[in-house]
């Protein structure tokens, strides 16, 4: 290689949209608007800054050809979140314009605000990921009672009628209860 190892923005930047796109649902995104910013993202250049110029049409087509209102709501969806911030040029064109100094103006969107929430965005998809876990964990235990209630006392009808509602996604709450049911049952 050319011994020129990824910057820390530049590996950030995708560990920090992980954990939006795995926490999402807290914020009510789904995986269209993660696919959105995905391709924005792909946008940015190593070393240049955090704010996209690709016009509309193009980050259309980089997510595979979503319409422009689609993308406009997508937009407007990390806006409110505050994932982003609009910098419109005069005549609503992204650019950015350098001085004979090197300093420049950068009209575009801007996706430091997404940067700034690194810590939180971590935490959260830490917290959702402790809650799958913990979901996983408490469904097994009470599999593990309903099979021990089963082998026991097999005219029970209270194993069929969790096993049913088990089918469905429970909260951590909703399962906890369901075990505490399991063990008062036994």
């Amino acid at each position: 290689a050319n011994g020129k190892a990824p910057s820390k923005t530049e590996t950030d930047l995708w560990v920090i949209f992980r954990a939006l796109r795995d926490s999402r649902t807290q914020f009510g995104l789904r995986s269209n608007h993660m696919q959105t910013l995905q391709a924005m993202l792909s946008f940015l250049k190593p070393g240049q800054g955090e704010t996209v110029f690709a016009s509309n049409f193009e980050i259309c087509r980089r997510v595979g050809g979503i319409d422009e209102r689609t993308l406009r709501r997508h937009i407007d969806r990390f806006l409110e979140l505050g994932f982003m911030t609009r910098h419109d040029s005069p005549n609503r064109k992204r650019y950015r314009v350098r001085s004979s100094g090197g300093q420049c103006i950068s009209y575009g969107l801007s996706l430091a605000p997404l940067m700034e929430r690194a810590d939180e965005l971590m935490a959260m998809a830490q917290e959702v990921e402790n809650r799958r876990r913990d979901c996983i964990f408490v469904r097994k235990q009470i599999l593990t009672r309903l099979t021990q209630l089963e082998e026991f006392w097999p005219e029970s009808s209270f194993p069929s009628e969790v096993r049913k509602t088990l089918r469905r996604k429970l909260s951590l709450p909703e399962y906890r209860a369901l075990l505490a049911q399991a063990e008062a049952e036994c």
